[in-house]
């Protein structure tokens, strides 16, 4: 999908340095679940390791196989391996991680590459998903938190804090769907709009939402003229 091509050309390049070598991916917060994720469904691959020395996220969901500290690099040849850091740049202390790395034989760009750092631009940003591509590339606002301007006493059972969507899911729904320039799309509770997007993204004419808090239905309403225009470029 034209999307997702310059966010997947990156994740090609990546990935591509762990041809015919063991994968070992560091860091099992939600970067770490996504990148899996996308290494299994696009690239038919499973981390041959996975790093997290401290893992005590409760929304983690474990993974099939067991999840290792770094001494399990006793077991790895730098020659043969290729590490992706999948942590926040303040998360279990990244350059105690680096300096680790180095030590034992592993060098930046050669066989040790942060993920999130070639997606999103930075160490320090949000968790590596495709809504924080196109937040942090392509200046979308999507993945940061929001306040509700509405008091507790007003929201009933059915209003909940904002949290961002895993639009490449979605997406991959939707074009089971088999939808086209004829259909319609319509998101109760749209928040910054990102299932309309993702709606407009495959191929949908007629798409639109309904928000009840103010400052989530502004954001929406500039991610879906911006989303019009980033089509515009493409189709």
């Amino acid at each position: 999908m034209e999307v997702f091509k310059e966010f997947f050309e990156h994740l090609d390049w990546l990935v591509g340095y762990s041809e015919n070598k063991k994968l070992v991916l560091w860091g099992y917060g939600r970067s770490g679940i996504f990148f899996e994720k996308i290494l299994m469904q696009r690239y038919h691959r499973r981390p041959d390791c996975i790093i997290d020395d401290a893992l005590c996220h409760t929304y983690v969901q474990l993974p099939e196989h067991p999840i290792y500290c770094r001494d399990v690099l006793d077991y790895y040849d730098p020659s043969d391996t290729v590490i992706y850091l999948c942590m926040l740049g303040m998360d279990a202390g990244l350059s105690d991680v680096n300096a680790e790395l180095v030590r034992r034989g592993y060098r930046e760009e050669m066989n040790v590459f942060s993920v999130r750092r070639y997606e999103l631009g930075s160490y320090n940003k949000k968790g590596l998903c495709y809504e924080s591509f196109l937040q942090y590339q392509k200046g979308f606002d999507l993945v940061d938190g929001i306040s509700n301007p509405l008091s507790k006493s007003t929201c009933n059972q059915d209003a909940h804090g904002f949290t961002s969507i895993d639009m490449i899911d979605l997406l991959s729904i939707l074009s089971d769907m088999n939808l086209d320039g004829d259909s319609a799309f319509f998101d109760y509770g749209c928040g910054k709009g990102a299932a309309v997007m993702a709606a407009l993204f495959a191929g949908v004419k007629w798409a639109g939402g309904i928000e009840m808090n103010r400052n989530l239905y502004h954001i929406a309403c500039d991610n879906i003229a911006k989303t019009e225009n980033f089509i515009g470029g493409w189709v």
